[in-house]
């Protein structure tokens, strides 16, 4: 029983790291997993310059186009859609907050502040954003 006992500890225990096998496959998963991080990386800054370019098509060029051609809609062969409608926004800077607040309280504007602050885990907030 003890020899099966010490040959089954023999099984389980980890290999010798210093194997030259054993060295050179742990290099190589490292280096497959940078060569991977670096790709990653890449990928994600090509889907940046996408979604650039892609709002800049959509908030600038395709509007400035149909109103040009005095267009605010425009249907396509396969059915889809294009509308032009203007969005009014604007934001306060940081630090004039309290002092834009105060001023809209002041002037009987207080009960149109809606402030909310919501808080998500970075996969709920890229969920929402490509809602």
């Amino acid at each position: 029983m003890n020899k099966d006992l010490q040959k089954m500890f023999i099984e389980d225990a980890p290999q010798d790291i210093t194997e030259t096998g054993n060295v050179k496959n742990l290099s190589d998963q490292v280096l497959s997993l940078q060569s991977l991080e670096n790709e990653i990386k890449d990928e994600e800054e090509k889907l940046k310059t996408k979604k650039e370019r892609a709002g800049k098509l959509s908030g600038e060029v395709i509007p400035a186009m149909m109103k040009e051609m005095s267009l605010s809609s425009l249907k396509l062969a396969d059915g889809s859609s294009v509308e032009v409608k203007p969005v009014y926004g604007a934001s306060i800077p940081i630090a004039k907050k309290e002092e834009a607040f105060n001023w809209l309280r002041q002037n009987g504007l207080g009960d149109t502040l809606n402030i909310w602050k919501l808080t998500f885990e970075k996969k709920t907030s890229d969920m929402l954003l490509n809602v």
